[in-house]
């Protein structure tokens, strides 16, 4: 079952939503996945009205369809989702790049995207690949804090979290990411000043192979998927 560290200042329903979400973009509760209120309070140790409420935001992200009085069913995983979000995210990207080369990089910030990289380059010789995504999503989030810019953070962050769905579920249907860990290092050298190419590039560069990478494999194996509608 998923753990999660709960923050003391996090709702009930906070809890369950943060719960339930991660059960699902891990794959843990996976595509087709079908449960009533009360399946999912015994599965999970909540009460009902914060797994109620928590469902309803599924459902506004798209992660769940819901049958009033039956219960919820997770959705599909859809290519084409997933390369809006894409699309999106290397949006904010660039521009989190294009702002961070312009401003001044707090040291330590820095040193903390060098140390995930460390991790992942460990995680790549070791073939712990579920590690590896951990530091990579640690990688991305504190490179994108980098910038400043408050609401950019905070969309990329949503957004993100939701990409990782395809990013679990081609965890072990990708090469070795000696590839993804490669550019990474790249980056952070861009960072410390001792790459020639700019930061923002470099970030381009990798997003496009690796999001194809990835959007090519998901296209694969659920080629011919269809949104459910939910008739029981």
């Amino acid at each position: 079952m998923t753990k999660l560290k709960i923050d003391e200042t996090d709702s009930l329903s906070d809890t369950a939503y943060r719960t339930l979400r991660q059960a699902i973009l891990s794959g843990e509760l996976a595509a087709g996945f079908f449960a009533s209120d009360r399946e999912l309070c015994e599965q999970f140790t909540f009460s009902r009205t914060p797994v109620r409420e928590a469902v309803l935001r599924l459902r506004d992200e798209k992660l769940v369809e819901v049958l009033p009085r039956k219960g919820m069913r997770v959705c599909p995983l859809m290519v084409e989702d997933m390369r809006e979000i894409s699309a999106l995210l290397k949006a904010l990207a660039i521009q989190a790049c294009s702002d961070i080369a312009a401003g001044t990089v707090d040291f330590a910030a820095i040193k903390a995207v060098e140390a995930d990289t460390l991790v992942m380059e460990k995680n790549v010789a070791d073939e712990d690949r579920t590690a590896w995504l951990v530091a990579e999503q640690s990688f991305h989030m504190r490179l994108i804090d980098l910038c400043g810019n408050k609401r950019l953070i905070s969309i990329y962050t949503n957004l993100f979290s939701l990409m990782e769905r395809a990013r679990y579920f081609t965890l072990y249907l990708r090469e070795t990411p000696t590839k993804s860990t490669f550019e990474y290092r790249n980056i952070c050298n861009a960072l410390t000043g001792k790459s020639e190419l700019p930061l923002d590039k470099l970030l381009r560069d990798h997003w496009d192979r690796s999001s194809d990478e990835i959007l090519t494999l998901v296209f694969k194996y659920t080629k011919g998927t269809v949104r459910a509608s939910f008739e029981m």
